[in-house]
């Protein structure tokens, strides 16, 4: 019998068995609409864990601080048990309770609020309302770097032009090439009622003012650069700094950034540095959003797919029980189909062509319900756990693959069944003509 022949008779007989059929691409609709889901939403949460780890690139970062000593201990031991990437070390030498000390002694204000700046004779007074408006009055947070190529790393540069599409933070002027030379935020140059062309190349000096004298804060440096405001929310800077390059000093304690290649190993070697009393350890916020989706997506795998994977099966097999009963009411005629010519492989063929159209069918009416309703189940899930709100479909490779191998195993086992039912209705009619 052609090919031709034994579709024509699987369309017949699905058409004949109407209410067997649409009870058999009922359950397979129902059961690749679940199968397509669970695995979509598993998508969708591996999808987004790569799309955390590639936006916030420069966000992989632990920040320590604490005594110099302690952390270059610590800071050997985390660099022969992890891969990192770059180490990054300054010093903020006006937050030490010595410079707090010194300020409550001398009646120096130990902020901006009164502070000045000097551009040869020309002063430019803080204006406080403005400094408000960019929160930068409320301490001093100058930052001193040991090398200029560290001032700013390259997974900084590489997310700030990711996320903003410059081709670098800097607005004007060049990163600091000599000690003493300073990167200072636009915000600052507005603070002082300065605009950012006033300021680069300049040689200034900064003076706080208290009760009983004055404090020079910054005397006679070189502004090399005006940097964007945008940068310090986007890289793994806390606030608005001025940055420094110059010689850390061992009595000041000192802040190290650690680039690890993994964001997982960031749990990790913060671990590590509270066990060696380091002063402050700061792991980002977005390092909270990839670990929790880091546990959906460990979940679903895990729980999720396990369950769905077991519902499955159970509608399988009934499934399986209407497909078997279908095939048993065919057999019936098996002995004029014999009389026929018909083969037992020719007939598993063509109960396995009907099956075939019936899968069709309830594959495309599940994945047009999916598509229907991805952004309400799949999208809506995502988003409860997503602070973004971020959705990614399914990728387009991992929808066939899984399908198809669901389909395919439904597949084998039907086919081994049908010819099982076959082998022993041939046992029985050879015993019965014994």
């Amino acid at each position: 019998m052609r090919l031709q022949e034994q579709l024509r008779l699987a369309w017949l007989n699905c058409l004949s068995k109407r209410s067997i059929s649409f009870q058999i691409i009922l359950g397979l609709t129902i059961t690749l609409y679940l199968f397509i889901t669970v695995i979509g939403y598993i998508s969708a949460l591996k999808q987004l864990l790569r799309d955390t780890t590639l936006r916030y690139y420069a966000s992989n970062c632990i920040t320590v601080s604490g005594p110099a000593e302690v952390l270059d201990k610590t800071q050997a031991t985390v660099t022969q048990q992890y891969q990192i990437r770059e180490t990054v070390r300054y010093a903020c030498p006006y937050q030490d309770e010595s410079w707090l000390e010194f300020c409550e002694e001398h009646g120096v204000t130990a902020a901006l609020l009164d502070s000045v700046i000097f551009i040869g004779e020309q002063s430019y007074p803080f204006l406080n309302h403005t400094g408000t408006l960019y929160e930068i009055g409320d301490y001093i947070d100058l930052r001193c770097y040991e090398q200029a190529d560290q001032i700013i790393t390259q997974y900084e540069l590489q997310e700030y032009k990711q996320r903003t599409g410059r081709e670098s933070p800097l607005m004007l002027g060049h990163l600091p090439r000599n000690t003493g030379e300073l990167l200072i935020p636009a915000c600052y140059a507005e603070a002082y009622g300065l605009q950012p062309e006033q300021l680069v190349g300049k040689r200034i000096s900064l003076f706080l003012a208290g009760m009983e004298a004055d404090e020079m804060l910054l005397s006679d440096v070189t502004v090399s650069g005006i940097i964007y405001n945008d940068f310090f929310t986007i890289s793994n800077h806390s606030t608005c700094c001025i940055m420094q390059l110059g010689t850390i000093s061992t009595e000041h304690n000192a802040v190290i950034s650690l680039y690890p290649d993994s964001y997982a190993d960031l749990r990790h070697i913060a671990e590590i540095f509270q066990q060696q009393d380091a002063l402050q350890v700061s792991i980002p916020l977005t390092f909270m959003q990839y670990e929790y989706l880091e546990k959906q997506y460990a979940f679903a795998n895990q729980v999720m797919l396990p369950t769905a994977l077991m519902i499955l099966i159970a509608m399988l097999l009934n499934i399986h029980r209407i497909v078997i009963f279908g095939f048993s009411k065919q057999m019936g005629y098996w002995g004029m189909l014999q009389a026929m010519g018909v083969r037992p492989k020719t007939l598993v063929r063509i109960h396995m062509l009907e099956l075939a159209m019936q899968t069709l069918c309830a594959l495309l009416v599940a994945l047009g319900g999916y598509l229907l309703t991805e952004h309400w189940i799949v999208g809506n899930l995502v988003r409860i756990i997503h602070p973004d709100g971020g959705f990614r479909q399914m990728t387009v490779g991992f929808l066939p693959l899984g399908c198809t191998a669901l389909i395919l195993v439904f597949w084998g086992i039907s086919a081994l069944l049908l010819t099982l039912l076959i082998r022993k209705q041939n046992v029985i009619s050879l015993l019965r003509n014994q």
